[in-house]
């Protein structure tokens, strides 16, 4: 597959705007099929967690910063391992690994926070989710193992 490159399109403006994107496409990987799959489910996931706070009415965390954050993260992990992906094989594996992981975890939390607003889901769907969410908390990811540490280490003191 050719590289998505944002210099074949003219319309999109200066060539300042042009190599902006191409630079941005550059550190995150290219905008392969399974980048854009994470594009979508991020924007459906930010979607929903919109509506899931005007559900809730908690107005003020709409715009949070900490949203934000998460979203600005993702990338930065994701351009990490792209240069990881680069400087160790030319096959782009843990790039595949996060953006396979993210999309799991992203698709979870949507389905958690629509049936927090009651919307029904087919019972398979739910026990997917209640096996995954099972599997999840037996395998402990890094944020988790930091936090058990710095709470074991809060404890000894």
């Amino acid at each position: 597959m050719k590289p998505f490159s944002f210099a074949t399109y003219p319309i999109l403006g200066s060539d300042t705007l042009k190599s902006f994107f191409n630079i941005l496409a550059y550190l995150l990987g290219g905008f392969d099929k399974n980048f854009i799959v994470f594009l979508i489910v991020l924007l459906i996931d930010f979607l929903t967690n919109i509506s899931y706070y005007i559900y809730e009415k908690k107005y003020r965390k709409i715009l949070s910063s900490k949203n934000f954050l998460k979203v600005l993260g993702y990338f930065l992990v994701l351009a990490f391992a792209n240069v990881i992906d680069k400087i160790l094989v030319k096959e782009s594996m843990m790039r595949q690994m996060l953006i396979y992981f993210f999309i799991a975890s992203m698709g979870m939390s949507i389905m958690e926070l629509w049936v927090k607003m009651g919307i029904p889901l087919p019972h398979k769907i739910f026990g997917v989710l209640k096996e995954l969410k099972e599997e999840e908390d037996g395998e402990e990811t890094l944020s988790e193992k930091s936090d058990s540490k710095e709470g074991s280490s809060l404890s000894n003191q």
